[in-house]
Order: C-alpha cells, then sequence, then structure tokens
C-alpha cells in the first residue's frame, strides 16, 4: 500500500505516459527499490545513473541516451546546479511537444552536438529536494511524490522483509534480527531505515 503511488507514477513514466518522476524521501526507504522493481514489472529497460554529475557530463550522458528511460539515483550536483536544472526543463517538457535540449558553449570539451531532440523518460530519486525555485519548475514539469514513512511503517515493512528469503538465513535468524530492532529502536529513533 504504501508504495503504490510511487511504483503506479514509475509505470506511467516506463510506459510513457509521463516524461519524468521525481520521488524524495529520507534514505533507506525504498525508492530506488520500488522504481527499479516498476519498470522491471513493465519490461521496459532503463539506464541507472548514480554518483556526481557536472553540467557538461550530464548533458553529454542525456544525449548518449537521448531515447531511453533514465534512473537517476543520488547523483550529486545535479538538483542544486542551475544549469543542470535549466537542462532537465527542457528535456521534461516543450510546448511545442519537441523537446530540444541545448548546450551552448566554446569549451572545446564538449564532443557531442549543441543541441538534440530528447525523447527519453528521466527519473530521479533523491533524499532531499532543497529549496530552489528553479527546481520547482522542474517539478511542474513531472510526476512528483514525497516518499514518508513513520516508525510503525518502516517497523511494519521490516518484519515483511524479514520472510523473504536471504542468502542461507535460517527464519530463526531473522526472526532474530527483528525482535532485536523492536528491542532497540522506538518512535524516537533517528534514522531508522530499511
Amino acid at each position: 500500500k504504501i508504495y503504490f503511488i510511487p511504483k503506479q507514477y514509475a509505470k506511467m513514466v516506463a510506459k510513457g505516459y509521463a516524461n519524468g518522476f521525481i520521488l524524495w524521501g529520507s534514505c533507506g526507504l525504498g525508492k530506488t527499490y520500488s522504481v527499479i522493481r516498476a519498470f522491471k514489472e513493465e519490461n521496459k529497460p532503463f539506464v541507472f545513473c548514480s554518483g556526481f554529475t557536472t553540467p557538461l557530463q550530464f548533458y553529454t550522458f542525456l544525449y548518449s541516451h537521448r531515447k531511453e528511460n533514465i534512473i537517476f539515483d543520488d547523483v550529486g550536483g545535479l538538483l542544486s546546479n542551475s544549469i543542470n536544472i535549466d537542462i532537465l526543463k527542457s528535456a521534461l517538457y516543450s510546448q511545442e511537444g519537441v523537446r530540444i535540449v541545448q548546450y551552448q558553449t566554446s569549451s572545446s570539451k564538449l564532443k557531442v552536438p549543441e543541441r538534440f531532440i530528447f525523447e527519453g523518460t528521466i527519473t530521479i530519486l533523491v533524499n532531499d529536494i532543497g529549496q530552489s525555485k528553479d527546481l520547482k519548475a522542474v517539478a511542474d514539469r513531472v510526476l512528483f511524490h514525497e516518499l514518508k514513512l513513520n516508525y510503525e511503517q518502516i517497523s511494519s515493512i521490516i518484519e515483511e522483509i524479514g520472510k523473504l528469503p536471504y542468502k542461507d538465513m535460517k527464519k530463526e535468524e531473522k526472526v532474530e534480527i527483528i525482535n532485536w530492532i523492536k528491542e532497540n529502536t522506538s518512535i524516537a529513533t533517528n534514522n531508522l531505515n530499511l
């Protein structure tokens, strides 16, 4: 139930009904797992990118994958850089329907065309979205959802995860771990995650 909306949003992107999706929430809540699972359930291939990106590398990456479904997961600098935000805005929406992305520079480091048509989709998974007004313009172009779980929901999900097979662990070992978590955490615990 908790993951229904983000999973449906991811499926809408995977099917091409939306150009993009931003899913944000604290770390360790299952954002990446649920989005990847949604794409796999729809049998839609995707390109996964994680790490840090500069505007030039971001532009080059988009060009290289301009017709694909892209999932950015905790990509440092992606949403905090105004150039990246401008690139995202043009990659995700155009009034005319044709999304033209541009990066005009005199630098010889640009090894791809200065403009191209982006036909892919972009899903962004982040822990924090910040307060940028420019970022709001990106969020207005895509599906946008905050994943927020309380202590009881996280505890319930941990119990469900404990029922799943994991390597060669015995059921008793998993129960022992779950019981330890219950005994050593409470609603006051900071950063309890999956």
